[in-house]
């Protein structure tokens, strides 16, 4: 468990002293074991409309870690890549479904083997009455997505309070976030330069490789004309993998992202979020919080992309704000 961050400014989130119980959570915590199969295990987080669950070891007797959407997309790539070099499955195995049944039976892998592949979901627990700050220092500066919070007499896990949730409590009943109302994107630091991205016409297999390689959960998709057009993210997946007779290998960027949004039906969530360079932080702060998503990319008005804006850049901004 990581320690209390402690600091001795005098804003609203101190004074109230809001800890993890106020941060609400109504979903139930579903469990994974250690010695499903990886497939189960994904269709298990799509059963549940879920991106990742904790994972528990029966041998050990404790949790091992989160498996999520970004390390079943890691494992679908790294596959491809198997079998684009002949070193797995003949190539006419180009339905996805058909490559992740023969390679369950051909090379059985249980779940411990990629529990936290992606790097974003370090098992970081933290107490029932631990303090915000502590769950907002793991968040921001630790690079994982979700935080759970544990039992002290029984050991499980009560609930998972994720970057989405306390941002969006964080909107609501602390002071300093408005502060982000007189911070402009234009010039800010929380606004990385650096976006990996992908071409409509690049093999989705690339699109994968890209987000595995960099520990991404999402990429931008750039038109023919280099101007940002829309995202993909590993939870794509979710909607192709359950559908015989999609093909996956081969297929494009564009290919994926217009099949998968259509076997999708209609969208709770926008594809991607967009916001300019003359808004906030504090705006750009609310659409996150809004859809869910864990970045926004910032464009200028002719729709080329400057950069990008995450929900851990924006919670480490507003640790630092808050302890300073």
């Amino acid at each position: 468990t990581a320690s209390p961050t402690h600091n001795t400014t005098h804003n609203t989130m101190e004074h109230q002293a809001p800890t993890v119980k106020d941060i609400p959570f109504s979903g139930t915590v579903v469990t994974l074991s250690s010695d499903m199969s990886i497939v189960k295990a994904f269709e298990t987080l799509v059963e549940h409309h879920i991106l990742s669950a904790p994972v528990w070891c029966m041998k050990e007797k404790r949790y091992v870690g989160f498996f999520d959407v970004a390390d079943f997309a890691a494992y679908v790539a790294t596959l491809l890549e198997q079998q684009e070099k002949g070193q797995t499955t003949p190539m006419e195995f180009c339905d996805l479904r058909d490559l992740l049944d023969t390679m369950s039976k051909l090379q059985p892998k249980l779940l411990d083997s990629v529990v936290n592949a992606s790097k974003h979901d370090s098992f970081i627990p933290v107490k029932p009455d631990s303090p915000l700050l502590e769950v907002l220092e793991i968040l921001g500066n630790r690079g994982v997505h979700r935080v759970p919070v544990v039992d002290d007499k029984t050991g499980r896990i009560l609930k998972i309070v994720s970057q989405s949730s306390v941002t969006r409590f964080i909107l609501e009943h602390a002071e300093p976030i408005h502060a982000l109302k007189l911070e402009p994107i234009k010039g800010s630091p929380v606004v990385s330069q650096k976006v990996i991205s992908v071409s409509v016409n690049d093999p989705v297999l690339l699109a994968f490789q890209r987000m595995r390689d960099n520990n991404l959960s999402g990429l931008a998709v750039l038109d023919e004309d280099g101007k940002l057009l829309t995202a993909i993210s590993n939870s794509d997946l979710r909607t192709v993998v359950s559908k015989k007779k999609f093909r996956f290998y081969g297929m494009s960027v564009l290919e994926f992202v217009q099949q998968s949004r259509a076997m999708d039906g209609p969208q709770v969530r926008p594809p991607v979020v967009v916001i300019t360079q003359d808004k906030t932080l504090y705006d750009a702060t609310a659409r996150l919080a809004a859809t869910g998503l864990h970045r926004i990319f910032v464009t200028d008005e002719q729709h080329n992309l400057i950069g990008v804006i995450s929900l851990k850049d924006i919670l480490r901004h507003i640790l630092q704000a808050t302890t300073d």
